[in-house]
């Protein structure tokens, strides 16, 4: 009996994963979200100015994917993170749960390398198109597909 118990409580807890990433894969797609996001694709670029990309995927077999790649000064860092969890916060802002699972800096590793779940904010401005909350104070629009 015990061990049955165990085996429901295993499979509740691994649905309530795979609910969770439905429901932060949803709310994305809600968003308009979904795709790659960045300066170069935006009206007035500049290449004088720090890039920016961002792109969000969502993978049949798992959670939903946030990377980031900032290029400053001939340096490129990229992030790579699962999305834990996504939701609305209020009027054409989305919170995300991240935790990171790979990234570099040139080719080489990440300066400091966290493995613990953070938080992001995604500002939405229709014609405008996205900001990240904390990361660049630009809009930045989507790229076509």
């Amino acid at each position: 009996m015990q061990k049955i118990l165990c085996l429901a409580a295993a499979a509740t807890l691994g649905c309530g994963r795979v609910a969770m990433a439905d429901e932060s894969t949803a709310a994305i797609r809600d968003f308009g979200l979904l795709g790659t996001w960045a300066s170069y694709c935006s009206a007035g670029y500049d290449r004088r100015e720090p890039g920016l990309r961002v792109a969000f995927g969502a993978p049949p077999d798992g959670p939903p994917t946030y990377t980031t790649a900032h290029a400053e000064d001939g340096i490129t860092t990229t992030v790579h993170a699962a999305v834990l969890e996504a939701a609305p916060a209020g009027a054409g802002r989305l919170r995300l749960r991240l935790q990171i699972t790979g990234g570099d800096r040139n080719g080489g590793p990440l300066p400091e390398p966290t493995t613990n779940p953070s938080e992001q904010e995604i500002d939405k401005v229709e014609g405008q198109g996205i900001r990240v909350v904390g990361l660049d104070p630009r809009f930045i629009q989507k790229c076509p597909e």
